[in-house]
């Protein structure tokens, strides 16, 4: 079967899903920066949002999978996969979650809830108005200025 490419897979790893940390730096900053201007009730959705994205993303779960109000065991998640989840997190928002918490028989909004409180708590958001001077600054360049900053030769 494994000769004939008959034999079911039941986990592939492809070269296309490594982590890219600049791409999702990036999009974490975005996200701290989309939280400033909202309401606490709004942030959280925001939050959830994110996680729905990576636990679709990393472990394949559905978001309304995640919604139901059981634990992430309790849902099929794994300690691989978990702490999948956990890596990604504290990569993309530079972060670090207390693995306590995480490892306990958490749910989707706890853990919800527990990423939003540490990035509150987060340089980037201690930071975030610079954060937004700076791609302020960056949206006006040129791509040749940027390329140019950066040190690259434009294409």
């Amino acid at each position: 079967m494994l000769l004939d490419g008959s034999l079911p897979v039941l986990a592939q790893w492809r070269a296309q899903d490594t982590y890219d940390s600049a791409t999702d730096h990036a999009d974490a900053i975005a996200i701290v920066l989309q939280l400033t201007r909202q309401t606490d009730s709004r942030r959280i959705e925001t939050i959830r949002t994110y996680l729905h994205g990576i636990c679709g993303e990393l472990l394949g779960f559905a978001a309304e999978d995640l919604d139901g109000g059981d634990t992430l065991i309790a849902l099929g998640m794994t300690s691989l996969g978990i702490t999948r989840i956990r890596t990604r997190i504290e990569a993309d928002f530079m972060i670090r979650l207390d693995a306590g918490v995480v490892w306990q028989d958490i749910g989707f909004a706890e853990l919800a809830v527990e990423l939003l409180r540490a990035v509150l708590r987060s340089p980037l958001w201690a930071n975030a108005a610079t954060l937004e001077r700076l791609a302020a600054e960056i949206a006006d360049l040129s791509d040749e200025d940027v390329a140019r900053e950066l040190g690259a030769n434009p294409a």
